[in-house]
C-alpha cells in the first residue's frame, strides 16, 4: 500500500487543522479520519492511496489540496477521484489514468509525453465487454498539454465530460458568434497555481492562438440604431 502526504498550503494552519478536524467529527464511527500534522504554512494530509473519502471531503471545505506524487494540485470537484490503478486497455493506448469521476467510465489518463486525454467512454464501454487488439483513434482525445495545464482548465469548466462534446472552443449561448457583439475578458495562464488568472490585456477578437475560448450562456442587449444587438462575454484563456 501507498502512502501518499498531501499538502494543503494556508495562511491558518492551526485554524484550518481544526476545520479539516472538526468536519470529519460529523463523520464519527462512520469513516476514519486522515492523519493530519502542521509543518510552517502546511498541513500534511497523510492517507493510504487506496483512501477514496479523505481528499474529496476535505474539498468540501474548498482547501486547495496539492498532491506531491503527481506534482498536481487536486480538481475542485470532490467527483473528481484520483486513479491508483491501471487497465489493460489503457496499457494498449500508452496510457495510465490519472482521475475518474465518481461511478462512471469517465477517465482523465497521460501518456508517455505527459499529455492528459480525455476516454471516449461510449468506446471504453463496448471494449470493456468486447476485447480487441486493434487501436481506435477515437479513444480519447488530448484535452490539455501536460497535467497544470488541465488542473486550470478543469477548474475553469473547460473541459466537457463526454469525448463527443470536447472542443477547445465552448459556445453555452446558443448564438452564432456573427449574430452577437462580442466583449473580451482576457486569462493568463500560471504555472506555479496551476491556475488561469485574469489580466487586463484587451482583445477584439479571438486570437489565432489560445488554451481554451468560452462564451458565456448569459447574453445581454445593447440598443443600435433603433434596434437591440445582443452581445455575449467571451472569456478568452491564454498560454
Amino acid at each position: 500500500m501507498l502512502i501518499i502526504n498531501y499538502i494543503i498550503n494556508t495562511p491558518r494552519p492551526a485554524e484550518d487543522l481544526k476545520r479539516i478536524n472538526d468536519y470529519f467529527l460529523t463523520f464519527l464511527g462512520e469513516i476514519k479520519p486522515p492523519r493530519l500534522k502542521i509543518k510552517a504554512n502546511q498541513i500534511m494530509v497523510i492517507c493510504p492511496d487506496n483512501d477514496s473519502t479523505s481528499i474529496p471531503l476535505i474539498k468540501n471545505l474548498h482547501l486547495r489540496i496539492y498532491n506531491p506524487r503527481l506534482k498536481a494540485f487536486i480538481p475542485n470537484d470532490p467527483n473528481l477521484l484520483e486513479v491508483n490503478q491501471t487497465n489493460p486497455i489503457f496499457k494498449q493506448y500508452g496510457l495510465t489514468p490519472v482521475f475518474r469521476y465518481r461511478n462512471s467510465l469517465v477517465f482523465f489518463c497521460r501518456d508517455k509525453s505527459g499529455k492528459i486525454h480525455l476516454i471516449n467512454r461510449h468506446l471504453l464501454e463496448y471494449l470493456n465487454s468486447h476485447p480487441q487488439t486493434k487501436k481506435y483513434q477515437d479513444f480519447s482525445v488530448i484535452v490539455a498539454k501536460n497535467i497544470a495545464q488541465f488542473i486550470a482548465k478543469i477548474d475553469r469548466g473547460l473541459i466537457p465530460l463526454d469525448y463527443y462534446q470536447y472542443s477547445a472552443l465552448l459556445n453555452f449561448s446558443g448564438l452564432k458568434l456573427s449574430q452577437a457583439t462580442k466583449r473580451f475578458i482576457c486569462f493568463q495562464f500560471d504555472p506555479e497555481s496551476q491556475s488561469f488568472l485574469q489580466t487586463s490585456r484587451e482583445l477584439n477578437q479571438i486570437p489565432k492562438k489560445y488554451v481554451a475560448v468560452k462564451i458565456n450562456p448569459d447574453i445581454g442587449y445593447t440598443p443600435v440604431k433603433g434596434k437591440l444587438k445582443p452581445y455575449v462575454n467571451v472569456s478568452v484563456y491564454l498560454e
